[in-house]
């Protein structure tokens, strides 16, 4: 691929037209970053799972305290309350 590109660069090809060439021939699939709705698809969707997941946990904590909240407290620990 590479022989191929300095060819086309050789024979006055700019770069938008060598990469055209091979999108024609390879698909979108050959760039390494996606032009249009996939690129924007592929930055958005991380930023909203790792959103997801921190949502996710702060409703879970959230949840456990208030459980833990009217826990009796383990005897242990009494003790060292009333001191």
């Amino acid at each position: 691929m590479r022989m191929e590109v300095a060819k086309l660069v050789e024979d006055g090809n700019t770069e938008d037209q060598i990469r055209a060439m091979f999108v024609a021939r390879y698909g979108e699939r050959i760039l390494t970053e996606p032009e249009g709705v996939r690129r924007l698809f592929l930055y958005s969707v991380p930023v909203l799972l790792t959103l997801l997941a921190l949502l996710g946990i702060m409703m879970y904590l959230k949840r456990r305290g208030s459980i833990l909240e009217g826990a009796p407290l383990p005897m242990a620990f009494v003790g060292e309350l009333e001191d």
